[in-house]
């Protein structure tokens, strides 16, 4: 599957509001650093969400990875695998 950042397609109004909401969850003194981006505030984080910019994609594309990792068991298998 192609990156986000390299798609020339419109991110929905949904799946922003979405991650958005999950980014809300993120403490106010907590920065995330993104590879070579460097480090973002939560408020950051959303701007790029809303301006869907590269950064913007990545936050939506990673956001899309755990969500389908959640729904198919593969994040909780990993878990348990580190466990054992």
């Amino acid at each position: 599957m192609e990156p986000l950042q390299q798609m020339n397609i419109a991110i929905s109004d949904d799946l922003k509001k979405l991650v958005i909401a999950r980014l809300n969850l993120i403490p106010n003194n907590v920065t995330i650093s993104i590879g070579a981006d460097g480090e973002f505030t939560r408020n950051k984080l959303i701007e790029n969400v809303k301006k869907e910019n590269t950064v913007g994609r990545e936050i939506v594309r990673s956001q899309l990875e755990f969500i389908k990792a959640l729904s198919t068991g593969k994040f909780l298998d990993e878990i348990i695998l580190k466990s054992n």
